[in-house]
């Protein structure tokens, strides 16, 4: 004869919310030297920025929810907002079986799952905050791709400027330099 039994456990049941974008760009410099020196003249030129680290060919910043990269081998700029945040409750999860000889995992898995999704459902406080999550990316976007695109556009111009002198000093003496920024002009005078 069968019987009915009834099984509680307790559970924590955890609601993950992440707010998650990304971009890829390459870094384009002029073909003045080799672009493997061109991509070793822009690492130098980063590793004297603030807050940069490097590790291996990779150099990283994190800025908040923001993190750089950029990958001196391929000259490849990476740029990602992450934002993720675990809400979570306890649950007393209950259920009635009629076959003791066997598992009650499946049962149990279920249950667990249910109350998982009725606890994502009623979560006013992790919609809310998913909500807030994505305002302030659509926020900060913008800004924050100007500031990284103009540190880049920098870079490359100073790049591109010792580039040039390195070609000159190859070619014969330098006689002299003239840079002038505002127009982004370099005059070279080489003795050959």
């Amino acid at each position: 004869m069968s019987h009915t039994y009834r099984i509680s456990r307790k559970e924590t049941i955890r609601n993950t919310v992440k707010v998650n974008e990304e971009w890829k760009s390459l870094i384009e410099t002029l073909p003045i030297l080799p672009q493997v020196e061109m991509a070793k003249l822009l690492s130098e030129e980063l590793a004297k920025e603030n807050d940069w680290s490097k590790s291996g060919n990779v150099h990283q910043k994190q800025d908040g929810n923001w993190t750089i990269e950029y990958d001196e081998e391929s000259m490849l700029l990476s740029i990602e907002y992450d934002d993720e945040k675990t809400f979570e409750r306890e649950e007393t999860i209950e259920i009635s079986g009629y076959n003791p000889g066997y598992s009650d995992e499946p049962l149990i898995t279920s249950a667990i799952e249910r109350a998982k999704e009725k606890f994502i459902q009623e979560s006013t406080e992790a919609k809310d905050y998913e909500k807030a999550a994505k305002n302030k990316l659509e926020q900060e976007i913008e800004p924050k791709l100007d500031e990284i695109e103009g540190l880049f556009q920098d870079l490359v111009e100073v790049v591109q400027i010792e580039a040039l002198k390195k070609k000159a000093r190859n070619i014969g003496e330098i006689e002299s330099i003239a840079e002038d920024k505002e127009n982004g002009e370099v005059k070279i005078i080489v003795k050959i």
